[in-house]
């Protein structure tokens, strides 16, 4: 271990004991559970890794006034089983949650210091008021044979490491990227082996002296949840399971919508609205690409030898 890491581990340490959390007494239990909380390590259920979120507090099996996770601020992560590799591609700060003085997680963002953490959290149902469980994604996929992951909960003042910092981290002997055993909670958890797909929404704008050009920033909305297109024109959901998938453009003030494609085909009339079949019929249409261009409807600037009257 070097000094570096030695330091970082003793001012964990001193941290948690200040927060009035004791290193390696950790109480309570952490379990994956489905997005509403309503079942506990039920593997089956889990077809996708979205379909994954955390759970802290009493054990699942616990007696009634049991202890459960003491109250502050925490941060997750996936790994292996192992816990060699991390699986986590985000920040811990991104991943940071807050058990509240019930002894379980609840609805409430992280503090500026260490948060505020940006993952999905959903009300457990049949749960406490605020009592909430949290999305695990994103994390890539185990290299465990069997489909297994390991999930890791610890204080913050436990954490050993950049916070800011993405991607593995070396912490010493005996802490596995940020996450110190004695001083964190555990648990396993199978994703069954089930493909998953993408939609790609490419936005075009048409101007009669450039011609067609990709656009970024343009809203586009998948399913209620509003993104945008990157620099390069485009943007991309994956982790989807097969199924059908509403997905549609935000036309802008003074523009016009030009044309649509779906999977190379030119789709009529076009439409700012689009529905698309995700992991089913040839193989090369079970990723869709939506394709939409615009063009303004103050583009005037071309007389001669232009893209389009």
């Amino acid at each position: 271990m070097t000094i570096t890491s030695a330091i970082r581990l003793l001012v964990g340490s001193a941290a948690l004991c200040a927060a009035g959390i004791a290193s390696a007494q950790v109480s309570g239990a952490i379990f994956t559970t489905t997005p509403n909380g309503a079942i506990v390590n039920e593997n089956v259920h889990y077809t996708a890794k979205a379909d994954v979120f955390l759970s802290g507090g009493p054990g699942p099996n616990a007696p009634p006034g049991a202890a459960g996770l003491p109250p502050g601020e925490y941060y997750f992560q996936v790994t292996d089983p192992s816990g060699k590799t991390l699986l986590s591609t985000d920040t811990p700060r991104n991943r940071c949650v807050v058990i509240g003085n019930g002894g379980y997680m609840i609805g409430q963002r992280c503090g500026s210091a260490y948060g505020p953490g940006t993952h999905l959290l959903n009300a457990k149902s049949g749960g406490a008021a605020q009592e909430s469980v949290v999305q695990l994604i994103p994390f890539n996929d185990t290299p465990n044979n069997g489909g297994v992951y390991k999930a890791w909960m610890t204080p913050v003042g436990a954490y050993v490491g950049n916070i800011d910092v993405s991607g593995a981290q070396n912490c010493g002997n005996g802490c596995f990227h940020g996450f110190v055993p004695a001083d964190s909670k555990t648990d396993n958890f199978k994703v069954r082996d089930v493909t998953t797909y993408c939609v790609t929404a490419w936005k075009f704008l048409e101007d009669k002296k450039t011609g067609t050009v990709p656009t970024g920033g343009w809203p586009i909305v998948f399913e209620g949840n509003v993104l945008h297109t990157n620099d390069q024109g485009f943007v991309r959901i994956c982790e989807l399971v097969p199924g059908t998938y509403a997905i549609s453009e935000e036309l802008q003030p003074d523009y016009e919508l030009a044309a649509l494609e779906i999977n190379g085909d030119d789709v009529q009339p076009p439409s700012v609205t689009a529905t698309v079949t995700v992991g089913k019929g040839p193989a090369a249409d079970r990723n869709p690409i939506v394709v939409w261009t615009n063009r303004s409807v103050l583009d005037s600037g071309c007389t001669k030898n232009c893209y389009y009257k």
